[in-house]
């Protein structure tokens, strides 16, 4: 797993260089109670890659079968998507939002603090 960059936008006044992150198996970058992220998946891979966030917040409802509140986006091979993730449901008990992309291999991602 690796521990990944976010760009913070609000300190600087005259524009941001945005870190891109290579990613691996399973990734995870650090989440402020209450704050908002924008994660921006490049996938330079031949095929799609499926980006899985983790919700470890959410509760299933009474008397469902099968819940997983994850969320998922497929990002078409040679594309760029993104998604906003607020950090109140996706981040764990240790202040971390993680997610997998399958493939991973040149696939990379920018995260921003919105």
């Amino acid at each position: 797993m690796a521990d990944l960059v976010v760009t913070d936008p609000n300190n600087v006044n005259l524009g941001v260089v945005p870190t891109s992150n290579v990613l691996t198996a399973g990734d995870r970058f650090p989440a402020e109670h209450g704050a908002r992220y924008l994660l921006r998946i490049n996938n330079g891979n031949a095929a799609p890659s499926l980006v899985v966030v983790d919700d470890p917040v959410s509760q299933a409802p009474a008397g469902s079968g099968t819940f997983i509140p994850d969320v998922d986006m497929t990002v078409v091979n040679a594309t760029v998507r993104t998604m906003i993730l607020d950090a109140n449901r996706f981040r764990d008990a240790n202040g971390w939002i993680n997610f997998t992309a399958a493939p991973f291999a040149t696939v990379s991602a920018e995260i921003y603090k919105i």
